[in-house]
């Protein structure tokens, strides 16, 4: 009888748990209305080539940043620089003289944000 009365109690506590209280016991907070804010390389700024440190603001409950770098641009691609994922809020990389453009989401299990993205040249 305690079995019986613990396992109904179980699925009636199971059962009326919506997804957001589900996801809020395991620790995931929504992170798709975050922005992440780019720090350096600033929009349109030029850099002298050599090693380049890429920093961006860290998102609450975010455990990881997908970080992409292409030239010259994300919608016109020649070459994928970079696609590395990390938990960090900073990279280095060493760069040729180029047009670039760097762009950042961060993600948790469940959910991302949208890309932040800039665009930087090397000289």
């Amino acid at each position: 009888m305690f079995r019986l009365t613990i396992t109904l109690f179980l699925l009636f506590v199971v059962m009326s748990c919506d997804d957001e209280s589900i996801k809020e016991v395991i620790g995931e907070r929504d992170l798709s209305n975050d922005i992440v804010k780019l720090l350096a390389p600033t929009n349109n700024t030029v850099l002298t080539s050599g090693e380049i440190t890429f920093n961006w603001e860290r998102v609450n409950n975010a455990g990881f940043y997908q970080l992409q770098i292409v030239t010259p641009t994300f919608e016109s691609t020649n070459q994928i620089i970079l696609d590395v994922t990390t938990s960090v809020t900073d990279t280095i990389k060493v760069l040729e003289a180029n047009e670039y453009e760097w762009r950042i989401k961060a993600f948790n299990s469940i959910y991302e944000t949208k890309y932040s993205t800039n665009s930087f040249t090397v000289e």
